[in-house]
């Protein structure tokens, strides 16, 4: 960054939209979650949902679950009907008892190899 008293002050540029965070691979990084829910034998986007950070996953699943269970309220579907696919941070048992408590069917990887 170059070094003069006229120049402002440096910053980052997507500090409004993200925090530091765990990517995986390094610490200290900025990073932005994202969760999609999406039909996929049509591509149709249900709803998706941003947050700055690692992100509040819980809440977040919880809005895509009533984004999902409103969708198939519209088309006059049961929740058993549904299969939902968890992918990422999303193959904990919290989530897993979020879907099953919602009644929909799932198809996740579990993130830690307690849960077979």
């Amino acid at each position: 960054m170059p070094c003069d008293p006229t120049l402002p002050p440096p910053h980052r540029r997507l500090d409004a939209v993200c925090t530091p965070g765990y990517t995986g691979r390094k610490r200290g990084e900025v990073v932005r979650t994202r969760t999609v829910a999406l039909q996929m034998h049509t591509r149709q986007l249900i709803d998706t949902y941003a947050d700055r950070g690692n992100g509040d996953y819980q809440g977040e699943l919880t809005r895509a679950l009533q984004a999902i269970t409103t969708y198939l309220k519209f088309f006059a579907f049961t929740p058993e009907v549904a299969l939902v696919r968890l992918d990422g941070q999303y193959g904990d048992t919290v989530a897993i008892t979020q879907l099953i408590g919602a009644g929909v069917h799932l198809v996740t990887r579990a993130r830690g190899y307690r849960v077979l």
